[in-house]
């Protein structure tokens, strides 16, 4: 294959031809020589100058020793910004060669016979996803395919968001969850800036790839971490355990416990979290409160570019990833001494908690719902908010919207007893600290429960309550 012969400005872009000058094919069913065709490569720019479409089509003709001519054509689309196409698709950097199918290499893998086991048709189907996978990880080329690998990714994360309130909850009694939830409400405000900040010294170096493989690496390092060392949490599952019940008084249940599971796994999962979401005020302003500001962290991946990067001050992906360090110093420390943001934040955790104490789960999944799709919402219209309004602009109109979101501290702070005994599901714990102490003595201690038949009663009792409540 050649090099590229620049023509010149076409209709609709740069265009530039490659030749290929031909050669054999020899695969296992047939053989041929391939004809000298060439390939074309098409840049079209649109009129912001903010997004490109790269082209490329190549035609190969062979001809197979019994005489039979084959035409194979090949087309593939990429869209995105200039960097991005910089890297997949500039001609200094990749030529079609780089792009050709491995099947036009090979075209009599084409025809098989109706049981060759080789014929893709008949490969088992955990082939066929990890092959589709495979491809689709190492050479991602559309805007369309990162959108569904995103999906599936923020997709599996779910119910570990979900279900973090709850395994909070079931570690740690509810007077002492504050420092725990102060943690976790950290992770998720800080997390966006310092993954901007740690992930630029990546995409610098390694480009935007390596920051997938960065990420692949942590996730996964993680997963196996907690797969190692974090042991059951849920009080009922342990209490379960720690008294099987015997076999004989399950005889003739089965059918009804998972008539009743399912019930109750619809009821949980899927229907509390939206009662939650349109009946409850607490979990209604929280949700605002929180949205607005999950929305505002992703919002700023493509603010500080536009005003920190080539487009602003000029500044690199390194130092722009440094722009966001100040956000994560700013949630840690606060603009006084570092105890008083400490301590507020976890007055702050466990005054969230507590609003809605056995149900806290279902709340914080209806919150993160609202502040994942405001995290999702935000981004889209960042950039050209950003062009429209400029920089102070835009700015001012965000701030505008994060004042009107104030008041809902001073609700909570002056009408938050009065909203939790309104609620049905936070009422019954506007006086639980009180009655706290009497109920953890109260046969809940596993330690105690074995050598007691008194607290065994009293943890089953427990569990029935618990059971009734969620019905």
């Amino acid at each position: 294959m050649e090099s590229f012969r620049h023509i010149g400005e076409g209709g609709h872009g740069n265009r530039s031809t490659v030749i290929f000058k031909g050669g054999r094919f020899e695969g296992p069913k047939l053989r041929g020589n391939i004809l000298p065709s060439d390939g074309d490569w098409e840049t079209i720019q649109d009129h912001d100058g903010d997004q490109q479409t790269a082209h490329l089509g190549t035609r190969y003709n062979l001809l197979a020793h019994d005489g039979v001519y084959i035409f194979l054509k090949t087309t593939s689309t990429r869209t995105g910004k200039k960097a991005i196409l910089e890297e997949l698709g500039d001609e200094d950097k990749h030529t079609p060669d780089e792009y050709r199918s491995s099947t036009s290499e090979y075209p009599s893998e084409a025809s098989f016979a109706p049981n060759d086991p080789a014929n893709p048709r008949n490969w088992p189907l955990w082939k066929k996803w990890r092959i589709i996978l495979a491809i689709t990880l190492v050479d991602l080329s559309n805007p369309g395919g990162f959108l569904v690998l995103r999906f599936l990714s923020g997709f599996s994360s779910a119910v570990t968001i979900a279900n973090f309130g709850g395994t909070i909850a079931d570690l740690f009694p509810s007077h002492e969850t504050g420092p725990a939830m102060s943690v976790f409400l950290w992770a998720a405000t800080a997390g966006s800036p310092f993954g901007y900040f740690l992930f630029s010294f990546v995409a610098a170096t390694r480009g935007f790839r390596g920051v997938f493989w960065a990420m692949l690496g942590i996730c996964g390092g993680f997963w196996l971490i907690m797969t190692v060392t974090i042991r059951e949490t849920r009080h009922s599952v342990i209490l379960a355990r720690a008294f099987p019940q015997d076999a004989t008084q399950l005889a003739g249940f089965s059918l009804q416990r998972f008539q009743k599971a399912a019930r109750n796994l619809y009821q949980k999962a899927l229907k509390r979290p939206f009662i939650f979401l349109s009946t409850d005020r607490i979990v209604i302003f929280s949700a605002l409160y929180n949205g607005y500001l999950y929305g505002l962290s992703f919002l700023f991946n493509s603010a500080f570019n536009i005003m920190f990067g080539p487009e602003g001050h000029g500044f690199g992906v390194i130092d722009v990833g440094l722009c966001f360090l100040r956000i994560c110093v700013g949630i840690t420390i606060g603009p006084i001494t570092w105890i008083v943001p400490i301590l507020a934040s976890a007055l702050w955790g466990w005054s969230f908690y507590i609003l809605i104490l056995v149900y806290s789960a279902s709340a914080l999944a209806g919150i993160g719902l609202i502040c994942h799709l405001a995290g999702a919402g935000f981004p889209l219209f960042g950039t050209q908010l950003y062009h429209k309004l400029g920089n102070q602009g835009a700015t001012s109109l965000l701030a505008g919207f994060a004042v009107l979101m104030v008041p809902n501290l001073f609700i909570f702070s002056k009408y938050g007893r009065k909203l939790q005994e309104r609620s049905p599901w936070a009422r019954q714990h506007v006086d639980g600290l009180e009655d706290e102490g009497a109920g953890e003595n109260n046969g809940t201690d596993l330690e105690n429960a074995g050598g007691n038949g008194g607290s065994i009663r009293g943890s089953e009792t427990s569990v029935k309550d618990e059971q009734g409540m969620d019905d």
